[in-house]
């Protein structure tokens, strides 16, 4: 089928209403929705990253076309609500954040106000400690400071791997990059260790980095502790580990520890029980899960698609990417369940 045809399907889906009655056949699941970081376009700033990143806007036209269908509520009802603690709100849907970008609340949250959206944001606390950028952040910036033909960029073999051409060629080939690595080592901390070396590297080359305007960068800045106690009552806190592990790519010891030390920190800070869990990267396996489970987490949210419902195991969660859509039928269709595969449609229809 050619990409005019399938936009014109869907668009024919929602406008004759099929799209509204599949959900309402989906009334008693729970969609849980997966978010990083957002960013207002209008703010000022030395840099952009490559890797695609939600904006103000786009958040608000999903939400305002989300609310017309779904009913917001928190990780906390929704769990609840899967375990038959709590009676089910037909259509709920659920915000979750990951890694704990400040823009979570300087540029989210009033957004998620306007439309009563409580939402659970998870922590990197060791992050959120020591204040000091994600490793992806880090070689993104890094990556983009080498953009400089004065610049020698053949002293950093591994960027041969990245076409510095166009801004395009480049996001294209750094993004491939980053999933490369991430699936090269059988060790989280042998990938970690490599990411740092490549990034100090390229740093010392180009006499740049992120760490240098970290602490106001509206893209990489992490939450403080302080702004994480000042945050209203709408906004739970979750773990996602310490240092955002690949929790079934470490010994069991040091997964424990970094669920336990990673719970342990946002509840003194707090003074919440942090029950939440998101898998760092979605890595986990049954080891992981029946660690959590000793750690009296009560869910956890995966990066696999799909929605939820009562009997299904809180420990393995499903969650959709929040739609980038730019469209209302789109934006219904990212997130419908069998309908999961639209989201890759153009974004031409209107």
């Amino acid at each position: 089928m050619t990409q005019f045809k399938k936009q014109v399907l869907l668009q024919t889906l929602y406008h004759t209403g099929l799209l509204r009655l599949f959900i309402a056949s989906q009334r008693n699941k729970i969609t849980i929705l997966m978010l990083h970081g957002v960013i207002d376009p209008t703010v000022p700033s030395s840099w952009k990253p490559l890797r695609p990143q939600l904006t103000t806007g786009q958040l608000s036209q999903a939400l305002s076309v989300l609310s017309q269908y779904y009913n917001f509520v928190s990780l906390t009802e929704a769990t609840e609500m899967l375990a038959g603690t709590r009676p089910l709100v037909p259509n709920s849907l659920v915000l979750t954040f990951d890694d704990g970008y400040r823009n979570n609340l300087t540029f989210a949250l009033p957004i998620l106000r306007q439309f009563n959206a409580p939402a659970t944001i998870f922590l990197c606390t060791g992050n959120v400690t020591e204040q000091k950028p994600f490793w992806f952040d880090r070689l993104d910036y890094a990556v983009q400071s080498m953009n400089n033909n004065s610049v020698p960029r053949h002293t950093i073999p591994e960027l041969a791997e990245i076409d510095f051409t166009t801004r395009e060629t480049l996001t294209r080939s750094f993004i491939a990059f980053i999933r490369k690595e991430k699936n090269k080592y059988p060790a989280d901390i042998a990938m970690h260790s490599a990411m740092a070396n490549l990034i100090e590297r390229i740093e010392q080359c180009s006499g740049r980095g992120l760490k240098d305007i970290f602490a106001n960068d509206p893209w990489s800045g992490i939450l403080t502790w302080d702004e994480i106690q000042k945050a209203p009552p709408e906004i739970q806190f979750g773990s996602h580990g310490v240092d955002h592990s690949q929790l079934s790519l470490i010994s069991l010891e040091n997964a424990k520890q970094e669920l336990t030390i990673s719970q342990e920190t946002i509840e003194f800070y707090t003074g919440y029980p942090c029950r939440h869990l998101s898998y760092p990267n979605g890595s986990f396996n049954d080891n992981v899960i029946s660690l959590a489970n000793t750690c009296n987490y009560s869910s956890a949210v995966t990066t696999h698609p799909g929605s939820n419902q009562a009997g299904d195991n809180l420990m393995t969660l499903r969650r959709f990417s929040f739609p980038r859509a730019s469209s209302s039928a789109r934006i219904i269709a990212a997130i419908s369940g069998h309908f999961n595969h639209w989201q890759k449609i153009g974004t031409n229809s209107q």
